[in-house]
């Protein structure tokens, strides 16, 4: 039983040798080009997200005028426009007669 449990501690002692002696990978946050934290504990993006959140907030409060006839693309200036007519027109364009053919004998 000793011998066991001298076994289970050496092994642990060289797994806690290992762990130890394994080369740290420090990685440069690419947002505020820091060693100090890893990117998803970035300050600049927490704000960034609280930023956008609250501009998302308020595009989700905008409530169109639903008792607008015609919406928001109604623009009254319009209104006389010749090309924006509904009514028939006269044609302005009148084509020439064709010449007369008169023979001649």
């Amino acid at each position: 039983m000793t011998r066991r449990l001298e076994e289970l501690e050496l092994k642990r002692i060289h797994e806690v040798q290992a762990v130890a002696e394994a080369p740290v990978q420090v990685k440069l946050c690419p947002n505020c080009q820091s060693y100090e934290h890893l990117v998803e504990e970035c300050p600049a993006i927490s704000a960034e997200r609280e930023m956008f959140r609250d501009q998302a907030n308020v595009v989700g409060q905008f409530r169109p005028n639903n008792n607008a006839p015609y919406g928001n693309t109604y623009n009254s200036s319009w209104r006389n426009h010749p090309n924006f007519s509904w009514k028939a027109r006269a044609t302005q364009y009148q084509q020439p007669d064709p010449p007369s053919q008169q023979s001649s004998s």
